[in-house]
C-alpha cells in the first residue's frame, strides 16, 4: 500500500448513543444511528426524549440487539431509522414494538444514488449531503408532530431553525470545496457518493468495495495505478481504524462538527504542497 503514501486521512461522521428515563406526558422516540439521532434531537429540543438504540461507539450495521437494547425500546412511541437499507439488520426487531417507524430517507426519489458494489441497492448515507439531510429532518419532523400533535408548531420552529444551519453548512462547505471542483478522492469504503456528487468531487477508487471483505490483490494493483495515473492525493477513512461510519460521541452537534472536520483536513490536504 505504499501507492498511499502522502494521502491524507480524513474523520467520518459518526453514531450511536445513550438514553435516559423519559419523563412523564413526554413521547419517547428511539433513533437508530448518530445522524439521525441528530436530526431528531433538534428538532425535538426539549419536548420529547430522544435516545439512540445503541450506547457510544458501537455500529448499527450488521447488529444484535441485546436484552438491554430490546428494554430500551420499552415506552417508545416513535422509532426513528435511516432507511435505504441501513438498518434492515433490525427491521424484524423493530415491526415487534408498539411503535410507528419512520424512515428519514423516506421519499428521496431520484436523489438517492445506486450502490456500486450491491446491484439494486441504494447507497444508504445519503446525510453526507446536508441538503439531504435538510430533507430528513422534515421528514422526522412530521412524524413529531404526527405523534404529538399539541406540540406542532414548535417541532415546527426548531425544524426550521435547523434545516437553516444545515443550509449554512451547505454554504460554507460548498465555498470552500469550489477550486477543487473534480478532485479525485479515494474512500475506504462505499460512503461518500454523496458528499462527492454535491461538491462535485470524483470518487476515483473504493479501497473495501465490500465491507469487511479485505479487498483482493488484483483490486490492490488496480488501486495502485489509479493513484498514480489520476494523481489522487486524498483518501477518506475512518477515524480509529473503526470499520463503520456510525460510530462515535453522542451529542446533538456531532453532525455539524463532524462535516466540518472533514471539511477542514480535505481543505488542508488539498492546499498543502505536492511531496
Amino acid at each position: 500500500m505504499s501507492d498511499l503514501r502522502g494521502l491524507a486521512m480524513l474523520l467520518l461522521i459518526a453514531a450511536a448513543g445513550c438514553g435516559s428515563g423519559t419523563e412523564p406526558g413526554r413521547v419517547k422516540v428511539v433513533t437508530t444511528s448518530l445522524p439521525i439521532y441528530c436530526f431528531t434531537a433538534n428538532v425535538a429540543g426539549d419536548i420529547a426524549t430522544v435516545e439512540n438504540l445503541f450506547p457510544g461507539n458501537v455500529s448499527p450495521h450488521d447488529q444484535q440487539l441485546s436484552p438491554q437494547d430490546a428494554r430500551r425500546l420499552t415506552g417508545t412511541r416513535l422509532i426513528i431509522t435511516s432507511g435505504l437499507g441501513l438498518d434492515e439488520w433490525a427491521d424484524r426487531i423493530l415491526k415487534q414494538q408498539r411503535a410507528q417507524i419512520v424512515e428519514a430517507s423516506a421519499h428521496l426519489g431520484n436523489r438517492r444514488i445506486a450502490s456500486d458494489q450491491r446491484p439494486g441497492v441504494w447507497n444508504p448515507h445519503f446525510w453526507l449531503d446536508p441538503l439531504l439531510a435538510a430533507h430528513a429532518v422534515t421528514n422526522i419532523m412530521h412524524a413529531l408532530q404526527e405523534a404529538d400533535p399539541v406540540n406542532s408548531s414548535t417541532y415546527a420552529q426548531n425544524a426550521a431553525a435547523y434545516v437553516q444551519k444545515l443550509q449554512r453548512l451547505d454554504a460554507e462547505i460548498q465555498s470552500a470545496l469550489a477550486p477543487y471542483q473534480g478532485a479525485p478522492i479515494v474512500t475506504y469504503h462505499d460512503a461518500f457518493p454523496y458528499f462527492a456528487r454535491r461538491y462535485q468531487l470524483q470518487i476515483a477508487c473504493v479501497i473495501e468495495p465490500f465491507a469487511d471483505v479485505d479487498p483482493s490483490a488484483q483490486h490492490l494493483s488496480q488501486l495502485g495505478r489509479t493513484i498514480r495515473e489520476k494523481n489522487v492525493r486524498v483518501v477518506f477513512t475512518e477515524k480509529n481504524g473503526a470499520s463503520r461510519l456510525e460510530s462515535g460521541d453522542l451529542s446533538p452537534t456531532a453532525y455539524e462538527e463532524g462535516m466540518r472536520r472533514n471539511l477542514n483536513v480535505l481543505k488542508r490536504t488539498f492546499d498543502a504542497p505536492v511531496p
